[in-house]
């Protein structure tokens, strides 16, 4: 049984706030008053965290030997031409393991 659920499927997003939440800031953050900043800054983190919990409580309800999650957000080049397509890659994925929800805020990439 593979790993399933909202927040895992959703893994791209934990680190898409912020990063979304800085570019706005870097273009209109003078504009805003400081509790709007504020508000923003923390509350991108803070959809981050919700995430990051909700994928690792997703994941640990599955029986320990399924708890690896990956899935592939795009290939960056197709290996069409190479020899041995099988053994060369460059896809993006971003997934979710036991050791890496204990390491870092919940996925790795």
């Amino acid at each position: 049984m593979t790993p399933s659920g909202y927040f895992l499927e959703h893994l791209w997003l934990i680190p898409l706030f912020p990063l979304v939440t800085a570019a706005l800031m870097l273009l209109i953050g003078r504009r805003l008053p400081r509790s709007a900043v504020s508000f923003f800054c923390v509350g991108s983190v803070f959809l981050s965290f919700v995430h990051a919990a909700g994928a690792v409580f997703q994941l640990l309800a599955v029986a320990p030997e399924n708890r690896v999650y990956q899935q592939i957000l795009f290939e960056w080049i197709t290996p069409e031409r190479c020899p041995d397509p099988a053994a060369w890659s460059t896809s993006w994925p971003i997934g979710l393991s036991p050791r890496s929800a204990l390491l870092r805020d919940g996925a790795w990439w």
